[in-house]
């Protein structure tokens, strides 16, 4: 219901704002509670994106301000159409999520292990108690359920151990009663079949900020791509048939698995290789 658009407006436009014309209007009510100032009939709410008025943010002297519900500070709220630079680039203006630049991080889950042993869980008896890892990194990028560029999770593979009350790895039996392995890191699959080894999501991060990235770590960076890191050769064919990129990270390349990088989500010519969930959400193709 409220984004960023909601009280900075974009490239395009400015916020939407509704007059209180009614002194039973749900925000003249609620900032009866807050300290050192209130909400009066004639002023001018900001209008989420379900046309409700926000109760702290309003137009004050003829500027956006965003008032403190505890404190009573004032917080002018600067507006995307007075700003210069970047925001009126062609390639970017409605093309990106505000957050494909101005988040700082988005967080790492290092993968879920579950172990499930019976009768020695503290919980229920039976899954052993987890240890979550959890790290931050520079965002990479996809095309978000909106259409627009948005920071990319890269969520890693979870595993599973299944143990017999002797300590025994429990085997995988098959639909057809064969057996193809033991639940020793056995990697979890969706309904279909597909491993959860590549997967990707596009994320709000709540890390948003001041600052932004740099043109280079989005244009020059194959991680911000989704190719993994490494170094692209970009050859004259515009089929992509001669581009090429050496990871730096080349354990799959030595391992012989693959020839791309541990972290790629696509290929240089476009070719998802990661696993999508969100409606209308994708991974960008060659052309872009």
């Amino acid at each position: 219901e409220i984004r960023c658009e909601t009280c900075h407006g974009d490239a395009n436009s400015r916020p939407l704002i509704s007059q209180v014309n009614d002194p039973f209007d749900r925000v003249v009510r609620l900032a009866r509670s807050y300290t050192g100032w209130s909400n009066l009939v004639g002023d001018w709410m900001v209008l989420s994106s379900r046309k409700r008025k926000l109760t702290n943010v309003k137009v004050k002297e003829g500027m956006i301000v965003t008032l403190g519900k505890r404190t009573g500070n004032v917080y002018p709220t600067p507006l995307t159409m007075d700003a210069i630079g970047s925001h009126y680039i062609p390639g970017h203006k409605n093309k990106l999520e505000c957050t494909s630049c101005h988040s700082q991080w988005v967080p790492v889950c290092k993968g879920c292990h579950s172990t499930f042993i019976p009768g020695q869980g503290k919980i229920d008896k039976s899954w052993a108690p987890v240890k979550p890892m959890m790290k931050v990194e520079f965002p990479s990028l996809m095309l978000g359920p909106r259409g627009k560029v948005a920071p990319m999770i890269l969520p890693e593979r979870r595993f599973l151990n299944a143990f017999d009350e002797q300590g025994n790895p429990i085997p995988v039996i098959r639909n057809n009663g064969d057996a193809s392995g033991v639940y020793r890191e056995w990697s979890f699959t969706n309904p279909h079949g597909y491993s959860g080894g590549r997967l990707a999501y596009a994320m709000n991060p709540h890390s948003v900020g001041k600052q932004v990235r740099s043109c280079a770590s989005c244009h020059m960076s194959s991680r911000a791509l989704g190719l993994g890191e490494g170094d692209i050769n970009i050859g004259l064919n515009s089929s992509g048939k001669n581009d090429a990129l050496l990871p730096l990270v080349r354990t799959e390349i030595i391992s012989g698995r693959s020839q791309l990088a541990p972290k790629a989500r696509l290929t240089l010519r476009g070719e998802p290789l990661a696993g999508v969930s969100q409606t209308n959400a994708r991974l960008f193709n060659q052309q872009e």
